[in-house]
């Protein structure tokens, strides 16, 4: 190479330099960021303790102190419903039937005529009928709900049966006050939406819901919608944040997440907090200590702000109701590490979604520059120098951000495409400069000499894949991220591309003479069975990778035999490193100078590709933007000591089978051979 494109890498790798000082700048506030929004309740269902109390026959003054004292600090109420009605004993639902009946008996008044199109609420007395007629007007419309009988609270609804169940009652502010006052517990309410609701009536609805001691609103209702779905998101969220009310957001698969939850808080970031709940019908196949070790995982590496535990309703194994529950209300305060607290902390994002030359656009802009020197940089390294087309590359990409930084056009778009080359670029640039040196231990006889070399490489190649995702991740550190209100979307594509541009490295390296006769060779090759086999095998192990790989779905193709193996490493350890990477990727990478000094150049191929596949799960680590940026530091250095270790058993148990090779079943087969030939000889 020429001085003059000595000097232009070097300004390259400087670029690189300033780009990535930027990145850890932003890095650095976001985990500063994390480290103080640490906060935690314990926040328990009021419905399922009091069905919990009924059911041990306890009184709920008790269950109440019970789990105060157990670390419960927040109460989720819900909307009382049909059957909460009835069965408190507050009101009973009666046809039009059973009105006449009443009215023959003189127990309800006949100056009106029972309906067939009415369902009738028989009160307990007049503020429950009042109560009932106030927010079924609410949800139905005030024509269509009203007291027909105050003498004997008689309350009529235009609605069936079925319309009746799916509604809600109201949050009972007299049980909120109670819980408040009394037991000091602070509240989060569950709303219900209706399809009836027009802005005026949400307004009013909103109104109820903002007393003293309520900290947000949890949203409920059998119809799965959030409040003002789907027509007055913007106006409910505005009023929730006028009111002070926090939006709390469970975590739950997509594809049965509440209608209208994900606009709502992307709108309103600052007031979302994540809760996590475990469904009762999983709880209850669960030991309380493996329950609690969910909600403990959640709260340390997914920012998990409010822990929805209920209590077991039948108990475990030989575990009673009761010890079952204090054993997993228990766990889970003493599992917080100092986190609880009555109120959880909000995040207050980075300012990263405006335009203009702010703060973080300006580092931006340099992030960008790294990225575009880096790609440079690794073209370079696999197929040749051309300096006027890197300089091009360079000045377009900080062209580009440049105009979307200032203008705001696409720039959400031009981050999350800066995000994914940044991901893409540093593993794969790491594992083409690594070539070369691996081929250098080919004269090697000696196992430690390829074992000490081995862990030298993977410590390189990690060191370039943790740089791509801080270079990635620095792209993105919008709270839409962090709280999982949104997702990193190109996981899938990173992890894709990085095994197969690090395999298209790796062939160009080999054939760095110019040599084009292997892909001759190969389109003359005639094409057999195992041939195919093997491609079928090798599309349905990157089928198989691609499902479970990304910041959602993955879940869905693990086995419970494997999620008990994660939540026995979660324990363990306390963070459970990735399965790509030290089980597969970095055990791979340390034994390729073994290989090669063992000349098992077979094989090369398949050990970069999964090699590659482990560093594309180490920088991907760093695109689930949940997950605290210390956590994920932790998670790829305990992937890099215990792959190594796997590495170094791996490497040595290939060198005994290379000696044993050489030594005795080698020998054996030409001795064979020998004898075969001698055989054939004599017979001829």
């Amino acid at each position: 190479m020429s001085d003059k494109g000595s000097r232009f890498y070097g300004v390259l790798l400087a670029l690189i330099a300033v780009g990535l000082l930027a990145a850890i700048s932003v890095m650095w506030e976001r985990h500063e960021l994390e480290r103080t929004n640490r906060t935690a309740v314990l926040l328990s269902d009021y419905r399922s303790l009091c069905d919990y109390a009924r059911q041990q026959g306890l009184e709920l003054d008790a269950v109440l102190k019970k789990a105060k004292s157990l670390g419960v600090s927040a109460l989720a109420v819900d909307e009382m419903t049909r059957d909460d009605l009835q069965n408190g004993g507050l009101a009973r639902v009666a046809s039009s039937y059973d009105i006449e009946d009443l009215q023959y008996q003189g127990r309800v008044s006949s100056a009106f005529v029972p309906q067939a199109k009415y369902v009738y609420f028989v009160a307990s007395d007049s503020r429950v009928a009042a109560d009932i007629a106030s927010y079924a007007s609410e949800s139905l419309g005030s024509h269509r709900a009203m007291v027909v009988d105050p003498d004997n609270h008689v309350v009529a609804l235009e609605a069936d049966l079925r319309q009746v169940g799916l509604m809600g009652f109201g949050v009972p502010t007299d049980t909120v006050d109670g819980l408040v006052k009394k037991y000091g517990f602070r509240v989060w309410v569950r709303p219900w939406n209706s399809p009836f609701f027009d802005e005026d009536s949400l307004h009013r609805v909103i109104a109820k819901l903002a007393r003293p001691g309520v900290d947000g609103v949890i949203f409920g209702g059998l119809r799965n919608e959030v409040l003002g779905f789907p027509n007055y998101l913007d106006m409910v969220g505005k009023a929730l944040n006028q009111a002070q009310l926090k939006i709390g957001v469970i975590e739950l698969p997509r594809q049965v997440q509440q209608k209208g939850i994900q606009t709502l808080a992307r709108n309103w970031q600052d007031d979302v907090v994540r809760v996590q709940s475990v469904p009762a019908a999983q709880q209850a196949k669960l030991h309380p200590l493996v329950v609690a070790a969910m909600y403990g995982l959640g709260a340390r590496e997914r920012n998990i702000r409010l822990m929805y535990v209920r209590p077991y309703a039948d108990g475990f194994d030989r575990l009673s109701a009761a010890e079952a529950t204090e054993m997993l209300y228990s766990a889970v305060a003493s599992d917080m590490d100092g986190r609880l607290g009555a109120t959880p902390t909000v995040f207050s994002p980075l300012p990263c979604t405006g335009s203009g030359l702010t703060g973080f656009n300006f580092r931006l802009l340099f992030i960008a520059i790294g990225i575009a020197a880096a790609w440079c940089s690794l073209a370079r390294a696999a197929i040749g120098w051309y300096p006027r087309l890197a300089g091009f590359a360079v000045l377009f990409c900080a062209a580009v951000t440049l105009v979307a930084v200032i203008t705001g056009i696409g720039l959400a778009q031009w981050r999350l495409l800066l995000a994914l080359l940044g991901l893409m670029v540093f593993p794969v640039w790491g594992m083409v400069l690594l070539f070369p040196v691996m081929e250098k231990y080919v004269v090697c006889t000696r196992l430690w000499q390829t074992v000490y070399a081995g862990w030298k490489i993977i410590c390189i190649a990690g060191a370039f894949s943790l740089v791509g995702g801080i270079m990635g991740a620095s792209c993105l550190p919008d709270a839409v991220y962090m709280l999982s209100i949104d997702v990193f979307r190109g996981v899938k594509l990173h992890s894709l591309m990085v095994p197969l541009l690090t395999l298209a490295g790796w062939v160009v390296f080999q054939n760095r003479r110019g040599s084009l006769s292997w892909v001759r060779r190969l389109l003359k090759t005639e094409v057999q069975f195992w041939h195919l086999a093997v491609l079928a095998l090798l599309a349905g192990a990157g089928a198989f990778y691609l499902v479970r790989t990304g910041n959602a779905g993955g879940d869905l193709v693990v086995s419970e035999t494997e999620r008990e193996l994660r939540r026995w490493l979660d324990m363990v350890l306390g963070v459970r490193p990735r399965f790509k990477e030290f089980v597969l990727g970095n055990p791979v990478l340390l034994c390729i100078p073994t290989l090669i000094m063992c000349r098992w150049r077979g094989i090369l191929p398949f050990a970069v590709l999964a090699a590659a596949v482990g560093e594309a799960s180490l920088a991907g680590t760093y695109a689930h933007l949940h997950t605290p940026i210390v956590i994920s530091l932790w998670r790829s250095c305990l992937g890099l000591i215990i792959g190594g270790v796997l590495g170094t058993a791996l490497s040595w148990l290939i060198f005994v089978a290379h000696r044993a090779w050489k030594r005795y079943v080698h020998p054996w087969l030409a001795s064979l051979e020998r004898d075969d030939f001698e055989a054939d000889s004599s017979a001829g």
